[in-house]
């Protein structure tokens, strides 16, 4: 279900660990990270229809 979301962080070039249904994804800025965390919660509400937890 998570291989759309974690080929596209792939092909960005993102950092990122996932355990289970959580996720880490790691950046060198505040910005980049909040850009990183909107694109995530677009692809994964808008695509997958899933909830995302900012915390």
């Amino acid at each position: 279900m998570l291989d759309e979301p974690d080929g596209e962080r792939d092909r960005r070039g993102h950092c990122f660990a996932r355990y289970a249904d959580d996720g880490n994804l790691l950046v060198k800025s505040q910005r980049a990270g909040e850009r990183g965390m909107a694109s995530v919660t677009r692809l994964l509400s808008n695509s997958l229809r899933l909830t995302v937890n900012p915390l």
